[in-house]
Parts: structure tokens; C-alpha cells; sequence
């Protein structure tokens, strides 16, 4: 069973060795925009040019919700820092009394902990078109599960488009991305390389 203790010392350690502090030294820095947010000054971290959108939505929606907190007059923090408050937040939130779905909770806990550290690239979903809330099912999609956002898109199909809503079906974007390579290639091989 992973605990919060185990994962610091695992994944979120507290001393660094050399060349994790040359890691650290080259983790991106985020600057911290302070804003009045429901009568209270509330941090919001910003984006730098085509940074990572999963980890500041995460953080930031923690933030506004007031689950995590940054200190106060703070003007800047890493990727790194960003990482450890999102895994400190789901260890300390582990729902009680979960009973039969324990094992469930563990798969997705452990593999949040691999997740966590492609937040600073980003992480792919794959939208289905049929709602704003469909997904095909991923380790990704588990971890907004473990911070207790909802993910929404924007990609439906307007059900009056009975010609598109019939191409597409349920199909993911993943799925129609493979029939379109797979028609224009036929057979070669050359297409996929």
C-alpha cells in the first residue's frame, strides 16, 4: 500500500542529491499572479510560451477551490514544486471507507505517480465526440479522478448533422485519426514511418 511518507522519500524527495539539484535548477519556473478571488487574495500560476496546460489547470483549480495552498507573497515556483503539491494533495485525500473499490483506488493511485512527472510536457486524452464529457478511458483521465476535477471538451458534433454524427459514431479521435491514415495509405507501410 503506498502512503504519503513513502511517496516523499520515493518521489518527492526532500534532500537532493547533485545532479537532482542540477534537475531542479533546470525546471521551469512559473511566476504567481495574486488575484481577489471570492473576497480573498488567491495565487494563480501562470503560463509561460507553450508550457504545460495539464499541470497549471490542475494546480490552478485546486488553488481557486482552496485545496492547495502556495505561501503568501510567493512570486514564483518550479514544475517540480507544482508536481509535489498535486501528489501531497491526493494522499492526504484518499477517500475513507472505500472498501471493494481499494484495489481500483491503489492501481489508479500508482499510476498517478508516473503520470505526475509527464504533467511538465503534458498529457494526451482522447476525446470521443458524442459528449462533452466522453473520454476514452486512460491513466491520465484517472488522475483527474484522484484531484476531483471533472474534464470537459469541446469537441461534440451537432446532433442535426445526422452525416457527420453517422461517420463519426462513438469513435474516439484516436480511431478516426487511424481510418484516415489507413485510407489515404492503403496498404504501404511507407505511410506509417
Amino acid at each position: 500500500m503506498l502512503n504519503r511518507e513513502i511517496a516523499d522519500k520515493t518521489f518527492f524527495p526532500q534532500v537532493l542529491s547533485a545532479s537532482e539539484v542540477t534537475s531542479q535548477e533546470s525546471s521551469q519556473f512559473h511566476f504567481i499572479k495574486w488575484i481577489m478571488w471570492k473576497g480573498i487574495l488567491t495565487p494563480t500560476v501562470t503560463q509561460d510560451a507553450n508550457g504545460p496546460c495539464s499541470l497549471l489547470a490542475i494546480v490552478n483549480v485546486l488553488l481557486l477551490k482552496r485545496q492547495i495552498h502556495i505561501v503568501p507573497g510567493t512570486e514564483r515556483v518550479t514544475s517540480d514544486e507544482l508536481i509535489q503539491l498535486i501528489g501531497h494533495f491526493i494522499f492526504d485525500n484518499k477517500p475513507k471507507n472505500i472498501g471493494d473499490a481499494a484495489e481500483n483506488y491503489e492501481q489508479n493511485l500508482s499510476d498517478m505517480l508516473a503520470i505526475l512527472p509527464k504533467l511538465q510536457s503534458g498529457i494526451d486524452v482522447n476525446v470521443k465526440f458524442t459528449s462533452v464529457s466522453d473520454f476514452e478511458f486512460t491513466p491520465e483521465l484517472a488522475l483527474f479522478d484522484l484531484v476531483q476535477i471533472k474534464l470537459f471538451h469541446g469537441w461534440v458534433i451537432d446532433r442535426e448533422q445526422l452525416e457527420e454524427v453517422k461517420a463519426v459514431g462513438k469513435r474516439s479521435y484516436n480511431q478516426l485519426v487511424e481510418m484516415i491514415i489507413s485510407s489515404e495509405c492503403g496498404d504501404k507501410q511507407d505511410c506509417l514511418n
